[in-house]
């Protein structure tokens, strides 16, 4: 195992890159190396809401004590607000959106209640359905949703 630096790429205009010193094997993959940098990152309270974790090796790390797989999706409505649809090692899909960890259900129960017949509930509405069709997509859950 060596110590390395890892930069954690923003989104292009969206602000500065992280870089997070990592414990691995020299020879460990890019997808590694980024699961490793964004758990620390994340531990050491970095705020990653605009970091670009695709195809990020996360099995093991935790949001709000429940082991993630991976990351599956993220989707940005306008205005600003990020949801990334996460695979659970126990199972399932569960969507982090700000401060929010919601299965999709629990997303789709806080919008009627929050923020009905609005167009903030119906783009809502539209990026969920796109993260479940690529949870579905990616064989983190089912036709029947599970």
């Amino acid at each position: 195992m060596t110590t390395e630096n890892y930069t954690i790429r923003r989104r292009p205009g969206w602000g500065a890159d992280i870089i997070v010193p990592i414990e691995c094997a020299p020879d460990a993959s890019d997808a590694v190396k980024l699961g490793l940098a964004a758990k620390t990152a994340y531990l050491s309270g970095a705020y990653l809401s605009r970091a670009y974790l695709s195809g990020a090796y996360l099995s093991g790390a935790k949001i709000y004590d429940e082991e993630i797989t991976r990351l599956l999706a993220a989707a940005m409505r306008l205005d600003g607000y990020t949801f990334f649809a996460f695979e659970l090692q126990a199972g399932g899909v569960k969507i982090m959106a700000g401060c929010r960890w919601f299965t999709i259900p629990q997303f789709c129960a806080h919008i009627a209640a929050e923020y009905p017949d609005t167009d903030k509930a119906t783009e809502t509405l539209q990026i969920l359905d796109f993260l479940e069709d690529r949870a579905k997509a990616q064989g983190a859950m089912t036709a029947e949703g599970a």
